[in-house]
């Protein structure tokens, strides 16, 4: 009953327009993994929504590149079943001889390999209304906290923040901890680490990009 549910629920998700990139996504995988066992491919075929015949079309003519990557992924678990290759087949998709690869290949790949065209709508990193970026980050083997510093410190909280972005930098993380910790020690830079706007602007970054627990 479970599995019914779940199989339900995931194809009114797929073949529902409305719903959100990542909750299709997460819909597709489900739908892949039950597909992947003859049961659950039959539980699929038995659905009232064509939902294998949906993903196939999607693998090959979603304008979307990486929803089309997800549902070929998909398609290649459910071609690991011998009646889910056969009907894969009939649609237009090959395979290997062993099914336990669980990699398709459509036959029409220029289809597959066609990239619609689109209308340029700017980049956002660019953009001039972006204001979620850093004056400064440092680079690997840039010069010490005392010699980028100005000497009132004005810019203190942005050599801070600079350094804190590169923590998430498995090749600059060791020389930006180091800088870190000196500037903890300095007695004019140690306030700026408690200010509430310091700690607004970490955690933004740690919202935004993965950290290690050393950091």
């Amino acid at each position: 009953r479970v599995r019914v549910a779940s199989a339900a629920a995931a194809a009114a998700a797929t073949a529902n327009d409305d719903v959100s990139p990542i909750e299709r996504r997460t819909a597709l995988w489900a739908i892949g993994q039950i597909g992947s066992s003859p049961t659950g491919f039959h539980l699929l075929m038995d659905h009232p929504t064509p939902i294998v015949k949906i993903i196939s079309d999607m693998a090959i003519n979603c304008p979307t590149l990486s929803m089309r990557g997800t549902c070929f992924y998909i398609m290649g678990l459910m071609s690991r079943s011998s009646v889910g290759r056969r009907v894969l087949f009939d649609m237009g998709w090959r395979f290997s001889p062993n099914p336990d690869v669980g990699i398709v290949i459509p036959k029409d790949t220029r289809s597959f390999l066609h990239v619609p065209s689109c209308e340029y709508e700017g980049s956002w990193p660019l953009d001039s209304d972006n204001d979620f970026g850093l004056p400064y980050v440092p680079i690997k083997n840039a010069p010490m906290p005392a010699t980028t510093m100005k000497p009132d410190y004005s810019n203190c909280k942005d050599v801070i923040l600079g350094h804190v972005s590169n923590l998430c930098n498995n090749v600059t993380i060791k020389a930006s901890l180091n800088a870190l910790r000196q500037l903890k020690k300095d007695k004019k830079a140690r306030p700026y680490f408690s200010t509430a706007e310091m700690y607004r602007e970490v955690f933004k970054m740690i919202a935004s990009y993965n950290f290690q627990l050393e950091a």
